[in-house]
């Protein structure tokens, strides 16, 4: 099998059809303006703009129904005071500074594209029939509005570094959007001034009224003539380790983790005159505290990136409380309890147990930063720990490397143990017992990945987490699904943490644009194909998918993309 599927890394060129327009082939380059594949790409809507300020960015809408895609989603009440809808968002995914550091320069230069070639926009729009209180007609006319408003939608380019805006066009919403997502062309008139090019606008002036309107936009992009895109190019299948794929968002310290669920639903009494709400099961308790037995906190990792990714990192964060949702709580949070699990230069990996104390949205103390307190030096952070505010309590290494188990026990409130996969331990404690009775129950218990490095698209496979000998107790096979009653995804992209199916034999990823292609199996590279919908990965600027047996054909595994 595995053989046969690497055969088929070069089988994408098979099953391609080129486009064809009154006998002609016909190609396009199509630049993506903005796929709203993450919060960062959505539009603001600035305090004046009225109407605009309850649009958001929506993860669970996208026009091409892929995870780890969203759409910008605008909403639209007339009866606001501010009579306008205005989006806009520059490339540099700053509205406000079309900027971005470049090494070469030593120094931020202006982030735009030469826009000048392009003869066409498009856009997929869906209407929200749900909230919308008027149709698309109405919104298009204004005739909700007796016509003071501005008729259709209005579309802008945002120019050069005092961000000018150049109009492009005035849109009608189809009808068809709706019915599902329609895709929208708008003709780019030539001689606009657009070499320059920083973001885009998206504008409705409505001049008061009443109703509400509300619609999805996906993949804003720009066409210009020339050669298609290469068909995308499978690479060679990798044989699947089971467990929790944790992928870094390519962003250097974006966390990407799952967390325990501490907060038990309430159980409401209803009487005659009055609604009493209790709590008939307590909160999980994880804390070490006051606990007669050692408490230990485990992860175990199958598969994680090469030796020579190194700085990367896996965690267990620890904070005080029972509801602690953000992603990134050891900078937060005012308490935090964290084992940095690093990749070292030469290979190993060094596990460092840090904490802090009052000192929320800030890390100085976890790091031993702070001058003032930690004295400095001249350095950016000591291995020092004080009394009172935290910083580096002890470490132990493993020289194999990222796989296998590591634990930390604590005994007796103040005493830790730290245990690598190779059986290395290291012992130390709170320099006070207030310091750690800071962390008294209920906590919030963390484990995951920051790549500390920007483009990594790197991933950790994690297969077991566990908390034992507390209060409450926990013990997670991650080869299995998440169980909601007990973990929860808390990641800046949530959808770059999955699971691996239970059938997953290959893990197969192919490059970018593959507009219109699937993946498709057969039995013969002569016979006949059948198209395959497996859930699909948007994984380091590829595609990806597992191969499950279900895929696999009776005595043979051919795979391709085709249309």
């Amino acid at each position: 099998m595995k053989n046969i599927l690497k055969k088929c890394v070069n089988l994408a060129a098979l099953g391609v059809a080129l486009a064809w327009a009154g006998g002609t082939a016909h190609g396009q380059i199509s630049t993506n303006l903005f796929a709203f594949d993450s919060s960062a790409e959505g539009f603001l809507f600035p305090s004046w703009a009225g109407q605009g300020s309850s649009s958001f960015w929506d993860g669970t809408q996208d026009a091409a129904s892929n995870p780890g895609s969203g759409a910008q989603y605008l909403y639209q009440d007339m009866s606001g005071s501010g009579g306008q809808l205005v989006g806009f968002q520059c490339f540099s995914l700053n509205p406000y500074y079309p900027y971005v550091y470049d090494n070469t320069a030593g120094a931020n230069v202006l982030y735009y594209k030469d826009l000048t070639a392009y003869t066409n926009l498009s856009m997929d729009v869906l209407w929200d029939t749900t909230y919308s209180s008027i149709g698309i007609h109405d919104y298009n006319n204004e005739t909700f509005v007796a016509g003071n408003g501005t008729y259709g939608v209005e579309l802008d380019f945002i120019t050069t570094a005092n961000q000018n805006w150049v109009y492009l066009a005035t849109i009608q919403i189809p009808n068809a959007a709706s019915n599902g997502w329609t895709h929208v062309n708008v003709p780019i008139p030539t001689g606009l001034p657009l070499d320059q090019t920083v973001g885009f606008v998206f504008k409705k002036y409505t001049g008061g009224g009443s109703g509400v309107a509300a619609m999805w936009v996906d993949n804003i992009a720009a066409q210009a003539p020339g050669s298609p895109p290469p068909a995308p190019t499978l690479t060679s299948p990798q044989a699947v380790v089971h467990g929790l794929n944790i992928y870094d968002d390519s962003s250097a310290y974006d966390r990407q983790s799952i967390a325990t669920v501490v907060t038990n639903s309430p159980t409401y009494v209803t009487n005659l005159d009055t609604t009493v709400t209790t709590n008939s099961v307590p909160d999980s308790n994880y804390s070490w505290i006051g606990s007669a037995n050692p408490v230990n906190y485990s992860l175990k990792i199958a598969q994680a990136p090469a030796a020579s990714f190194s700085g990367y990192q896996t965690h267990i964060m620890i904070c005080p409380g029972d509801n602690v949702t953000e992603v990134a709580p050891d900078y937060n949070e005012a308490a935090a309890l964290v084992l940095f699990i690093d990749r070292q230069g030469n290979g190993s990996v060094i596990a460092q147990l840090r904490y802090k104390i009052n000192d929320a949205n800030d890390n100085k103390n976890l790091f031993g930063s702070d001058p003032t307190v930690y004295g400095g030096n001249g350095l950016s952070f000591t291995n020092t720990v004080v009394a009172g505010y935290g910083g580096l309590l002890g470490a132990v290494t493993n020289v194999g490397g990222f796989v296998g188990t590591w634990t930390m026990t604590m005994t007796g409130n103040t005493n830790i143990a730290l245990h690598s996969p190779d059986g290395s331990q290291s012992t130390f404690a709170f320099p006070q017992l207030s310091d750690a009775q800071a962390f008294a129950g209920p906590i919030t218990v963390f484990w995951g990945t920051q790549p500390n490095a920007a483009n990594l698209a790197q991933s950790v496979k994690l297969s077991n987490v566990s908390i034992t000998g507390s209060t409450s107790s926990l013990n997670a096979d991650l080869t299995q699904p998440l169980n909601p009653a007990q973990l929860i995804i808390r990641a800046s992209n949530g959808s770059l943490v999955f699971g691996t199916p239970a059938n997953a034999i290959y893990w197969l990823q192919w490059t970018l644009p593959d507009a219109g292609y699937k993946l498709q199996s057969g039995a013969s590279l002569t016979g006949s194909w059948t198209t395959n919908t497996p859930a699909l990965y948007n994984v380091g600027g590829q595609r990806a998918t597992f191969i499950t047996s279900d895929m696999t054909p009776a005595g043979s595994g051919f795979f391709r993309l085709g249309k």
